[in-house]
């Protein structure tokens, strides 16, 4: 028994195009139907769901997502950043370093972040900062969605934004 390589429809022997969607059969010797997954599906560890991408609790039962690889992703960023040559290498790092799913490391990056931003606001460094910021508080609005984590997550990000126009005015 085979299969159409294009639309995955079952043939018989003396088939010569699919029924299904008219592509024409040549050579198959294939005796079996053979799935291929593309990537890594992730499960929850308590009730076996599938879960998406930003998942940091199962929709299903509720348990919270949590990864040891992702609890050291704060560290590994500082790591980074000390081991910065230049002030550009540090901006970089700084603005493309991606922040993790764990509720965890988003409100570690979001507070690191804030207290970063320096009074000096045309630095390349604390500019930079603002954009982890705001890279924080989006990643926050996937993941927490309107949670009561993420009302303290908006009045940090909102807080800080306060705080800018009036880092401006010290400045000046």
């Amino acid at each position: 028994m085979a299969f159409c390589s294009n639309c995955g429809k079952e043939l018989s022997a003396n088939d010569k195009f699919c029924s299904e969607c008219g592509t024409p059969v040549q050579g198959v010797t294939a005796s079996q139907r053979k799935t291929v997954y593309d990537g890594e599906l992730h499960k929850c560890p308590n009730c076996g769901e599938v879960l998406d991408s930003f998942s940091s609790v199962c929709p299903t039962c509720g348990y919270e997502i949590r990864g040891a690889t992702n609890s050291i992703a704060a560290r590994e960023f500082a790591m980074r950043l000390e081991k910065a040559g230049s002030q550009q290498e540090k901006i970089t790092i700084i603005r493309n370093y991606p922040i993790p799913n764990t509720k965890e490391d988003i409100f570690e990056f979001l507070i690191l972040a804030s207290s970063n931003i320096s009074d000096n606001l045309d630095n390349g460094i604390s500019k930079a900062w603002q954009s982890k910021v705001e890279q924080a508080y989006q990643k926050a609005q996937l993941v927490f969605k309107n949670s009561d984590e993420f009302a303290y997550i908006q009045s940090i990000y909102n807080q800080v934004m306060r705080s800018l126009p009036r880092l401006k005015q010290l400045r000046t």
